[in-house]
């Protein structure tokens, strides 16, 4: 049973101390629709380069390149994909047709006004894709640190590695 609780920066900032390591944010089961999706989604304002990393290209993203990469990826070095939400940035490499995974480095997230910003992001996924949205830990993919479900239902592990229900304001 979980246990319903409000959002609360001192419970989950565990989640995101920030020692540089990275979070996920994944949607699981995608097609190339969903990736056209997100990429026409993304163009109307989020993306602040595209290209490789380092590489300081402002413009807007190829589509016949993700179309093409997706198709091809055992042959290709994925462009990224940066994304910029107020002061967060977060990464997305379209790797794998079948999965989105956007990266954040936990030195992006240094107080609630931060995590906010990623809270928000995941439930506008969530609203665009009708998917569950999940943060986990890179490596980790199997934990869920917090997941918004498609229904909006909001959970989050605890300290104690127990989910519990959460509200956020949209």
């Amino acid at each position: 049973m979980l246990n319903k609780v409000q959002y609360n920066w001192e419970e989950i900032k565990w989640i995101l101390i920030p020692d540089g390591s990275l979070r996920n944010i994944h949607i699981d089961n995608t097609t190339i629709n969903d990736w056209k999706l997100l990429i026409d989604f993304l163009d109307k304002g989020f993306v602040e380069l595209f290209g490789k990393q380092h590489q300081i290209n402002i413009e807007n993203i190829d589509r016949n390149y993700i179309d093409y990469y997706l198709l091809n990826l055992e042959n290709l070095d994925a462009e990224t994909i940066h994304i910029r939400i107020d002061q967060v940035l977060i990464n997305c490499h379209p790797y794998n047709e079948t999965e989105i995974e956007f990266d954040i480095s936990t030195k992006e997230i240094k107080s609630n006004i931060e995590f906010d910003l990623i809270l928000k992001f995941m439930n506008i996924m969530r609203l665009k894709f009708q998917k569950p949205i999940r943060l986990t830990d890179v490596g980790e993919e199997d934990e869920n640190l917090i997941i918004i479900h498609s229904n909006g239902k909001s959970e989050l592990l605890s300290k104690d590695r127990n989910m519990k229900e959460f509200k956020f304001n949209q």
